[in-house]
């Protein structure tokens, strides 16, 4: 008995093949992104295990406005190091205006605690999934991980 446990430890230790596991991206994390390297902002990014989380942008706002409430976002899986999210957002404008879109992120896992890749920001009633479609905006964008879930 004591040689079959021994050998099913052998096999299970062999069959991971002593590879990393694919990092987890849910849990919160906290993005800074910026466009035209001088507009920078940053939002706090809420990944279920389901595929669902929300944005909340951190960004100072006129006290003309009401505080930013968590907007309905989504993520993916590109393969083992790589990730998409998405989401709703609206960038104050001046002391009351709003510019609104899907704010787009492609990344790659530094670490299992850090993202960096691509920000995209694309403008109301554009949509992302569209070839055709042109970002009003584009940078670079790094993620921390703030907690796990």
């Amino acid at each position: 008995m004591n040689f079959l446990f021994g050998v099913l430890l052998v096999i299970a230790g062999q069959s991971s093949g002593g590879r990393e596991q694919a990092p987890d991206l849910a849990g919160r994390w906290k993005v800074e992104f910026t466009f035209l390297a001088t507009e920078k902002h940053e939002l706090e990014f809420d990944a279920k295990a389901s595929g669902a989380g929300t944005f909340l942008l951190l960004d100072a706002r006129s006290n003309l406005l009401p505080p930013a409430e968590p907007a309905k976002a989504t993520w993916k899986r590109v393969d083992s190091s790589q990730v998409t999210f998405s989401g709703e957002i609206e960038f104050p404008i001046g002391n009351v205006g709003r510019n609104p879109g899907i704010l787009v992120f492609k990344g790659r896992f530094e670490s299992q605690t850090s993202i960096s890749g691509s920000a995209a920001f694309f403008a109301q009633g554009q949509n992302p999934n569209d070839a055709k479609s042109v970002p009003a905006k584009t940078g670079k964008f790094t993620a921390e991980r703030v907690a796990a879930k």
